[in-house]
């Protein structure tokens, strides 16, 4: 089970953590339509949601946090959506 989440959140997700940032690259599967995860990050929990068209990073619990999404670094504080990078 731990391998197929891992799959999920380090792979399409392109979840990966560092000493000082985070950063999600996500992408998706050609016959998958979404999928989401959670992560809990130093005293924070950011939902992950993934369709065909956008990301959604969703700060759920804990204090703002800058992330980096596609390389670029944002402020997130409660809810961004982002087109899904090709």
């Amino acid at each position: 089970m731990a391998g197929s989440w891992l799959g999920i959140v380090a792979g399409f997700g392109g979840f990966r953590a560092f000493e000082d940032e985070i950063l999600f690259s996500p992408r998706i599967p050609q016959n998958w339509n979404r999928y989401s995860f959670k992560i809990n990050y130093r005293q924070r929990l950011i939902k992950v949601d993934v369709n065909k068209e956008k990301v959604i990073l969703q700060l759920i619990k804990g204090s703002p946090i800058k992330v980096k999404l596609y390389d670029k670094e944002v402020q997130l504080e409660d809810k961004i959506e982002r087109d899904l990078a090709n």
